[in-house]
């Protein structure tokens, strides 16, 4: 669903930082979190009974129509515009944000699709 939303033109955003988060220390609260990861962009697995619409195939848009498959695969996802990684963790931890951490589809890859759904 994010992917049909997003690759639609709607815009999506960070969701509200829950209220357990609200004024913690932002590197207390990610300290676990492995360097590796620490960026502001996330692989997303997803799976859609949506028809893809892109003709050519090499990036997946998906429709509003329905396949008679099942696709799946790994979207990248961007949080916020130019955020760095200290900065989207300060984010994630205040009840105001000053920044809307708008969330922006990157490559998707779909993977594979499981054959014919039954209606």
């Amino acid at each position: 669903m994010l992917i049909a939303l997003t690759a639609s033109g709607c815009h999506r955003y960070l969701v509200a930082t829950p209220n357990l988060l609200h004024d913690q220390n932002p590197y207390a609260v990610f300290d676990s979190c492995p360097e590796n990861c620490q960026t502001t962009e996330a692989p997303v697995l997803y799976a859609t009974d949506r028809a893809n619409e892109n003709e050519r195939n090499d990036r997946p848009t998906y429709g509003t129509r329905r396949a008679k498959s099942l696709a799946f695969g790994v979207a990248n996802v961007s949080l916020g515009s130019n955020l760095t990684w200290k900065e989207l963790i300060k984010e994630s931890t205040q009840a105001t944000r000053t920044n809307d951490c708008e969330l922006t589809l990157g490559d998707v890859r779909e993977l594979g699709r499981r054959l014919e759904i039954e209606e």
